[in-house]
C-alpha cells in the first residue's frame, strides 16, 4: 500500500538517486511487485497508466489498485 508516491524521480520532491533514470522511473519499480497485490492511493491515476499495464501483462490486472486520494 502506498499513499501519493512521485510519478517520476524527476520532480523535485522524489528520492534523488543517482543514475536511477537510466534503468527505471517510478512507475516501473510499481510494476516489478506484480504479479503481487498493490493499493496506491493517489489523485493522479493517469502516471500510474504504466503499472497497471505492466499489471496486465503479469495476468494480474486486477492486482494493481489506484484509490483517489
Amino acid at each position: 500500500m502506498l499513499k501519493d508516491p512521485p510519478s517520476s524521480h524527476m520532480q523535485v520532491d522524489a528520492p534523488q538517486l543517482l543514475n536511477v533514470l537510466r534503468v527505471c522511473d517510478v512507475p516501473d519499480v510499481l510494476g516489478m511487485v506484480a504479479p503481487r497485490p498493490l493499493e496506491v492511493y493517489r489523485s493522479h491515476r493517469e502516471s500510474l497508466a504504466k503499472t497497471a499495464a505492466i499489471y496486465a501483462s503479469a495476468g494480474n490486472p486486477g492486482g494493481f489498485v489506484v484509490k483517489e486520494d
